[in-house]
């Protein structure tokens, strides 16, 4: 089982003077592997026993992801909540309120869970919509606008409080990267011209959950006390290179690397790292090693996607049971289509062991769940369109448009899959390589990391941010 650290015990205790305070926003932070996303769960428990109910946030899909797959709760992107209550205005939506869709989509997520595990979650959410006090916590907050969130806390309605979690030396906003809503002085500022008061006390997750020594350690925290100064990406990088060793931290070029990542045994414990003009080649080279390995066949011509290859959604799905961020492997392909492959997929998950406490029995069985590969399988069809192009970049921006309206144009006479056993309609990527936009959030055992300049974001907390995804190894590829 999972024990609280000191400083985890101490924000739960913060937590609960928070919620019997007058402020109604409250900062958690913490360096990478302090423990941030597993204490949502038990932030949802003392809340609950201060009668309070949490809706969990994050500020995009990996960090959903990150969310359900570590606490088994059920949560969205920030933006994605702020839709919903959009669509609610509408006269047709099919949802009367945010806790109906809240129980629906999390139902179609573990479509394939016993009924009584189904029923069992109904009853918990149906027991706390008597509640009328609201907690939003709020993931990877580092990356969050004032504005998304202000929507939110409008959207939520009164006796309505926030908790921000993340790290403050990550990347920021893209669209405005010199604020940061985890910085006390940033509310100071907003104090008259703001809904929220911020409480008082500052909690911050020193101990790490990780090890808290040694070379990738020490790197990590040398990278970290640049994030808040203005100096460019070329003293970070010389720090990485400097700090390469035989042990943790080892300097290899492009082709040995990929021959690192071919004996790989679990696949999904590595990623490589690398800038938007690197992705696309490194996601090729890796995907013909894995598949060759998978297949024993060194010379064979695969198709757009194959059975064992990993994938990762790049938008939510149509049916919004898939987030951006989630990670697949492709068990069988039934079909294909012209724009779609419908296969049986397993969900990727990084599951940790939870404490015992008053919720134990209904937590244990979310456990279970996760821990079950059959109750992680889904069938879904798999958009191929952003596969025929060289440059996945230029797609993505409109994917969801375009998958959607291919999704409502297929004729079931033309389709040889039954179009009723889909779960999901989800737009992939191969999910070999990324970059750290992509990756903040996620952690792997192995982290292959190129040094190529990647245009604007050449700054101190892009190498702390990528580096800090590493628990074990990391390989550096110099530019």
């Amino acid at each position: 089982m999972l024990n609280n650290s000191e400083d985890q015990i101490t924000a739960l205790n913060n937590l609960e003077a928070f919620l019997h305070s007058k402020s109604n926003l409250m900062i958690i932070t913490g360096k990478a592997g302090t423990g941030k996303t597993t204490l949502v769960r038990q932030i949802q428990e003392k809340a609950y026993e201060n009668n309070w109910k949490t809706i969990s946030l994050g500020v995009w899909g990996r960090s959903v992801s990150s969310i359900i797959q570590l606490t088994g709760i059920p949560s969205l992107t920030i933006a994605k909540y702020n839709q919903i209550f959009e669509d609610l205005k509408k006269e047709n939506y099919q949802f009367k309120s945010f806790e109906e869709w809240y129980k629906s989509n999390y139902s179609i997520r573990f479509k394939s869970a016993p009924q009584r595990i189904i029923d069992g979650i109904k009853n918990v959410f149906d027991f706390r919509d008597e509640i009328q006090n609201k907690l939003l916590v709020i993931d990877e907050a580092s990356t969050l606008e004032f504005k998304t969130l202000d929507e939110a806390f409008k959207n939520t309605g009164n006796n309505t409080k926030v908790v921000l979690i993340g790290d403050s030396c990550q990347l920021r906003a893209k669209n405005n990267p010199d604020s940061n809503l985890l910085d006390s002085s940033y509310w100071k500022q907003k104090e008259n011209e703001s809904n929220f008061q911020l409480f008082s006390v500052s909690t911050n997750l020193e101990t790490s959950h990780r090890v808290s020594e040694g070379p990738l350690f020490e790197l990590a925290e040398k990278l970290r006390l640049l994030t808040n100064t203005n100096l460019e990406g070329d003293e970070s990088r010389q720090i990485i290179i400097d700090s390469v060793n035989t042990e943790e931290v080892i300097a290899v070029g492009k082709n040995l690397s990929l021959k690192i990542f071919e004996k790989v045994k679990e696949i999904k414990e590595a990623i490589f790292i690398a800038g938007k003009g690197e992705v696309d080649d490194i996601n090729k080279s890796l995907r013909e090693i894995y598949l060759s390995r998978f297949s024993g066949n060194q010379n064979k011509n695969f198709q757009t996607i194959e059975e064992n290859e990993i994938i990762r959604s790049r938008c939510n799905g149509v049916f919004d049971a898939f987030m951006t961020g989630d990670e697949f492997i492709i068990n069988k392909i039934h079909s294909r289509s012209d724009k779609f492959i419908f296969a049986d997929v397993t969900c990727i998950t990084r599951n940790k062991e939870f404490s015992k406490n008053i919720f134990v029995a209904f937590y244990q069985t979310l456990k279970n769940l996760f821990d079950s590969n059959q109750n992680l399988q889904s069938t879904v069809a798999i958009f191929t369109e952003p596969y025929l192009f060289d440059s996945e970049e230029i797609y993505w921006k409109h994917l969801k448009i375009q998958m959607h309206k291919a999704w409502e144009s297929l004729v079931q006479k033309d389709i040889e899959f039954n179009l009723n056993k889909v779960d999901e309609v989800i737009g992939t990527t191969y999910g070999y390589a990324v970059t750290i936009e992509h990756a903040q959030g996620g952690e792997w055992d192995t982290v292959a990391l190129s040094l190529g300049v990647d245009g604007k974001i050449d700054i101190p907390r892009y190498w702390y941010t990528a580096v800090s995804r590493a628990k074990k190894l990391l390989y550096v590829l110099p530019s």
